[in-house]
C-alpha cells in the first residue's frame, strides 16, 4: 500500500468515525430528552394521588413521596425537598388557581437549554397522551425560575392565558401552538442559549 493510499484510509477512516459518535451522541441526547419528559409526565400523572385534602396540600415536600421522581434527583432537609432535573434545574409543584380556588396544579421544570427546548416541548406533550395523563397547557418563559403562577388563568373561551410567560398549548384539547414554540425556543430576546423555563399545568 502506497503513502497516499494509507493517507486516503485513514481519512476515510476518521470521516466514519466521527459519524459514528456524532449519531452516538445524537441518540444519546434524545434518550436523555426522552426519558426526562416521561418522569416529569408521570410526576403529573402520580401527583394528586398524593394529596389528601386538596390542592392547598401541594408542596414540593409532595415530589418527595412519589415514586416516580428518579431517587437520585431528591435532596430532602428539614422541611424541604428539592428535586434537580437532567439539564441541573430544579422541578418545582405548586397549587394553581385557574377559575376557582385551588383547582389545578403546576409543575414548573427549569434550566432546559435552548437547542433542547423545542424538542422537549413536544415531548413532554406526547409522553402525557401516551400515558392518558393530558396537560392542560403548557406556559413558557426565557430564563428565571419560571411564570409568576398568580397570572395564569382563564380567558372567557377557557383557554390559559398569562401575562408573563409564553402560552404553548392553552387548553387539554388544543394542540401545541407550533409557531410560539418556534418563537418561544429560538426568540434572540435573550442571550444565545440562555436556558428556558416550562410549566406544565392540569386542571
Amino acid at each position: 500500500m502506497s503513502l497516499l493510499e494509507l493517507s486516503v484510509s485513514l481519512a476515510i477512516g476518521a470521516v466514519v468515525v466521527l459519524l459514528a459518535l456524532r449519531q452516538q451522541t445524537e441518540t444519546l441526547r434524545q434518550t436523555h430528552m426522552d426519558n426526562e419528559s416521561k418522569w416529569v409526565v408521570a410526576v403529573m400523572r402520580d401527583i394528586a394521588g398524593q394529596m389528601t385534602s386538596g390542592y392547598a396540600k401541594l408542596s414540593n415536600l409532595t415530589l418527595g413521596a412519589i415514586r416516580s421522581v428518579p431517587p437520585a434527583y431528591i435532596t430532602q432537609n428539614v422541611g424541604s425537598t428539592t428535586v434537580v432535573n437532567g439539564y441541573g434545574g430544579q422541578v418545582t409543584v405548586a397549587p394553581l388557581s385557574l377559575a376557582d380556588t385551588n383547582n389545578a396544579y403546576a409543575l414548573t421544570y427549569t434550566n432546559i437549554p435552548q437547542e433542547s427546548c423545542a424538542q422537549m416541548v413536544v415531548l413532554f406533550n406526547q409522553a402525557a397522551k401516551a400515558i392518558s395523563a393530558p396537560i392542560f397547557g403548557i406556559v413558557g418563559k426565557q430564563g428565571g425560575n419560571g411564570p409568576d403562577l398568580s397570572h395564569i388563568g382563564l380567558d372567557a373561551a377557557k383557554n390559559i392565558r398569562t401575562d408573563d410567560g409564553q402560552v404553548l398549548k392553552p387548553s387539554a384539547d388544543a394542540g401545541l401552538a407550533m409557531d410560539k414554540v418556534a418563537t418561544f425556543c429560538q426568540s434572540g430576546s435573550v442571550a444565545d442559549g440562555q436556558p428556558r423555563v416550562l410549566t406544565l399545568i392540569r386542571y
